[in-house]
């Protein structure tokens, strides 16, 4: 779903942000990493029994998977990227808390 929503706002968003030259602060240019970063973790965190991780080591190698995304695969370095993937960890741990309360 995350995915999805990032698509969908990359193709949308971005394009519209752009053409009418708003400046959202970088939004536009972050919103991949915003929503891959829940989307990473839900994912990395629904693994997390088998591998046997934490909130904070699955919260921490996701950001460094997205950091070395951004250098590797995308061959760019933008630190508003790098910001977003961060703050979005930091918004992810008490939201990984509060639904792990209610799983079995």
């Amino acid at each position: 779903m995350c995915a999805g929503i990032g698509w969908l706002l990359s193709f949308t968003y971005r394009p519209y942000v752009y053409a009418h030259h708003i400046n959202d602060w970088h939004l536009a240019d972050s919103i991949g990493n915003i929503v891959a970063v829940p989307a990473a973790a839900f994912l990395f965190y629904a693994m997390q029994k088998a591998i046997r991780q934490t909130k904070l080591a699955v919260l921490i190698m996701d950001f460094f998977a997205w950091c070395l995304y951004e250098v590797v695969f995308s061959m760019t370095f933008d630190w508003w990227d790098i910001l977003a993937s961060l703050l979005m960890c930091f918004i992810m741990y008490p939201l990984l808390s509060s639904i792990e309360k209610y799983l079995p």
